[in-house]
Parts: C-alpha cells; structure tokens; sequence
C-alpha cells in the first residue's frame, strides 16, 4: 500500500510538471502571437495627388524600425503607362545601389514629417499589381538632376522609434499625368512573410501560431487523458 502510495505521488510530481511546461508554452504562443499581429498591420491614409496636399497617419512599433511605404493606384481596364515600368538598365549600379529605370513614370514627391524628423521621397515605377491596384515604393529622394535615377531603400533610412509616431506627409512634386488622382498611401510592417527587420526576428516564427496551438491542444489533450487517473486517486 504505501509503495502504492509512493508511486502515484512521483505520477502526481510529474504530471504537475508536465502541466507547468504546458502553460509556460501556452503563455508564450499567447504573448508572441498577440505581438506578431500588432507587428504585420499595414497603416493607411488616403492622399490626394495634388501640390501641398497633406494628411496624417499614427503608426506604433514595438521595437525601432526603418520607415518603408508605397503608393496604391487604383487600376483600371487599361494600362497605365503614366506610372512607368519596373525594368532597370544595364548600367544600374547595385554595389552603390543606384537604380537606372527607362521608364520612372510620372513623378511624385512627398515630404514626410515625424515630431524628430524629416525625409523627401519619391515613387519608383510600378513595382506589384493586384487585381484592382498598382502599386510604386517610396525611396528616399536623392537630388542628382537625374529622373531615371533613383537610390535603392539602404543608404538612408527614416527611423521610427518604438512606441506611437505621428506622421505628416505633403505632397510637394506630383506628374502633370496623374495630378489630382485619389490614392492610398501605405505604410508596410516591420514584419511580413517576405521580409523581416532587425529586431523582429524571432516574432517572425509566430506566423506559424496556429500550428503552435494545434500541438498545444494535442499536447494538453494527451496530457489530460494520462493525468486524470492520478488526480482522481488523490481526490479518493
């Protein structure tokens, strides 16, 4: 009787032990998951093309992270041959990372504002398509008196500090072509499936949370089912 006794206390030890694993594990999936959706929410404001427009948008970042933004244009039943075409020439430079486009489509410069900072960016040619939309990046502007050229997003970074950050954005140059046209524009996460920013990394694995919570929940199940006997004798 008493090494039945024995017995089930050491069950008793290790199944308690098994469960404080399992809501360790439960309480991680829960943070890092909770984390990894603020971290992949795309910001949007609606601007219009137009010189000296402006609007605003508040982002959050858990961690600093570098500002990246596109232009969503609304595509219609044609082509759009104003918005230029993403193909470089041969004599891009990628070790400077300067960009040489034939096509840079119509211009569009906007002045983007932070409480600590400012940058001017200007829009490359189109660089994805959807069903409904075109869309052109943001790089910072370099003033070399070249149109075509254009300074790939390493040289100079516009930093975001964690926490809330009030940005204002004004339009200051935009192509006679597309003048006046309602766009969206977007601010891209730190964090999404094809790319990743420095601090950000390990919230990059929580993509995979519901694969984590399905072996969780096989893993509490399992766990129940052989755990149960032993809660019972101590009840008894």
């Amino acid at each position: 009787m008493k090494n039945r006794t024995m017995k089930i206390r050491a069950m008793q030890s290790k199944y308690k032990v098994q469960w404080i694993i399992w809501l360790i594990l439960v309480v991680v999936v829960l943070i890092g998951t909770v984390l990894f959706k603020i971290s992949v929410v795309v910001n949007t404001v609606h601007l219009k093309l137009s010189p000296q427009q402006t609007a605003e948008v508040q982002i959050f970042r858990l961690f600093p992270a570098s500002l990246y933004m596109q232009l969503a244009f609304q595509r219609i039943p044609r082509e759009r041959p104003e918005l230029g075409k993403f193909s470089t020439r041969a004599d891009s430079d990628a070790q400077s990372a300067q960009l040489f486009f034939d096509q840079p489509g119509a211009p569009v410069k906007l002045l983007v504002q932070s409480p600590e900072q400012q940058m001017v960016f200007e829009a490359t040619p189109v660089s994805s398509r959807s069903q409904d939309t075109l869309r052109r990046d943001l790089l910072p502007y370099v003033d070399d008196g070249d149109p075509h050229a254009m300074t790939w997003r390493n040289r100079q970074n516009f930093a975001l500090p964690s926490g809330r950050t009030t940005l204002k954005v004004t339009v200051i140059d935009v192509g006679e072509k597309i003048q006046g046209e309602d766009i969206v524009l977007e601010i891209e996460p730190p964090l999404s499936i094809k790319w990743v920013q420095e601090n950000y990394g390990v919230l990059w694995w929580f993509m995979f949370w519901q694969f984590y919570a399905g072996i969780l929940l096989l893993y509490g199940a399992v766990l129940y089912y052989f755990s149960k006997p032993f809660v019972k004798s101590t009840a008894e």
